[in-house]
């Protein structure tokens, strides 16, 4: 039996020697296909009637790596020499470099940025990043410095204004959900605590496909702000700021059937009421936990049927009843410390009576943002002891936001990058460099071929 075991193990071993062979060689012979491609070009730059025009000079052949999806390519390239008369010197240039928007000292190609932050985008970690890239050998320091190299929330603000599809929720519920965590960054080498504070916003659940179908919400949006410890935050701006928030995604908005859902926090209460006439729910979760605190810290029997019961009461929006025991309860109670935390308990349920009244209706879905703040904040982190720099934590959060809120933030960096990568080749193209001696033109036709053999050994 257990020589059978060794045979099988090493026919998977086997296997996936071959798939890892298999998938090395794809890649490497993209790689060879690049750099031939690159050389080809570098030849064609070099034969171009602009060069010869411009009066650039070869004067050798210089090798590069970069790294591309598809791994590392190195290839050859012609470097030049010409005139600077602003600057009265000899300049030197790899016009190859300029033609595929190679910057200096670049190492990493822009493919292998954008796929790394598409990553990031989709909620991957670091670890996960360097998983899917691992013919890349790039490091965590790596990740990073692409992290940091973009202004992702000025490119998120240019992605909002320029979209312009709002959706539809005439005559449908929207449930605004709100809430808040804290983190600590790093900013200039000093930590600082953050409060980070997370709203999403959704059309209630997706009509199901079929029977089975998972029940996913609709339309959903978010909004965060990342602001210091004690800096305080007027309630009723942030009030104002989420009807902004609202307005950009949504069209035809009845404030009258605003749901807002949350843990029982007083600014979410003020919010909530500030709406007017709007329906508030108490988060399951925060109110579950509670009561399950409540009843571990008291010392009796039939401890499960009590608990039971009183989650029986939040479920069917008895919320006079749940108070009431509870209150009862807190009366008898001999123990200082535990009477405190049943009256502080019975407080809780008080202010959120309304939450709790509410929970047995037909348009009460639940509340999502504890998972919310899971999946769009602690996640990027790995759930661990980790500190971010702020920028870094900054991006990251706007990345995710965007691919929340169906922005394309990529396009807008891969645009602004093409830009100012056609500003640097018209540098080299137009007439900004005169010719080291103008009135020399023997070497040259502007047909783009050079009449003398001066340079044929460089081919």
């Amino acid at each position: 039996m257990l020589e059978t075991n060794n045979n099988v193990k090493t026919l998977e071993n086997k296997h996936w020697l071959s798939l890892f062979t298999t998938h090395k060689n794809m890649y490497t012979n993209k790689c060879e296909q690049l750099a031939n491609e690159y050389e080809k070009l570098d030849e064609y730059l070099y034969k171009y009637y602009y060069r010869l025009k411009q009066g650039y000079k070869v004067v050798h052949f210089y090798s590069r790596t970069i790294i591309t999806i598809f791994g590392d390519v190195t290839f050859k390239r012609r470097r030049y020499k010409y005139w600077n008369q602003k600057l009265g010197k000899f300049e030197y240039v790899c016009l190859l470099d300029k033609e595929i928007s190679l910057l200096p000292k670049q190492r990493i190609y822009f493919d292998v940025q954008f796929k790394v932050l598409s990553l990031l985008g989709d909620g991957k970690r670091y670890r996960d990043v360097l998983d899917a890239l691992n013919h890349c050998y790039i490091s965590k320091g790596s990740i990073s410095n692409i992290l940091n190299k973009y202004d992702i929330a000025e490119y998120f603000q240019l992605a909002e204004k320029e979209t312009k599809n709002r959706i539809d929720v005439k005559n449908k519920d929207l449930y605004i959900q709100p809430d808040e965590t804290f983190l600590a960054t790093l900013d200039h080498k000093v930590k600082q605590d953050q409060r980070i504070r997370l709203v999403t916003f959704h059309a209630g659940h997706k009509e199901k496909n079929y029977k089975n179908a998972r029940r996913e919400l609709e339309n959903k949006r978010g909004h965060f702000l990342m602001l210091k410890v004690g800096k305080r935050i007027n309630t009723m701006d942030y009030r104002d700021l989420l009807i902004r928030e609202l307005q950009k995604h949504y069209v035809n908005i009845n404030y009258d059937k605003i749901i807002v859902c949350g843990d029982g926090a007083t600014w979410i209460r003020e919010i909530a009421n500030s709406f007017g006439n709007v329906r508030y729910i108490l988060d399951g979760y925060h109110a579950i936990k509670k009561l399950k605190q409540m009843a571990f810290n008291i010392i009796f029997e039939n401890r499960k049927v009590t608990l039971n019961s009183w989650i029986k009461l939040y479920k069917d929006g008895n919320h006079q009843e749940l108070i009431k025991t509870i209150r009862n309860i807190a009366k008898n109670e001999l123990n200082k410390d535990i009477k405190t935390n049943l009256r502080k308990a019975s407080s809780y349920f008080s202010n959120n009576k309304h939450g709790i009244h509410h929970q047995n209706l037909e348009w009460n879905i639940g509340c999502s943002i504890e998972s919310d703040v899971s999946h769009l904040v602690k996640q990027q982190l790995g759930y661990g002891a980790k500190i971010y720099n702020h920028n870094n934590l900054n991006n990251l959060l706007h990345l995710k936001m965007a691919n929340l809120n169906k922005l394309n933030v990529l396009h807008y960096i891969n645009e602004n990058i093409n830009s100012e990568i056609e500003i640097r080749k018209e540098i080299y193209k137009n007439s900004l460099w005169n010719k080291y001696n103008r009135n020399d033109d023997s070497w040259i036709n502007y047909k783009g071929n050079a009449v003398t053999n001066k340079y044929n050994r460089f081919k």
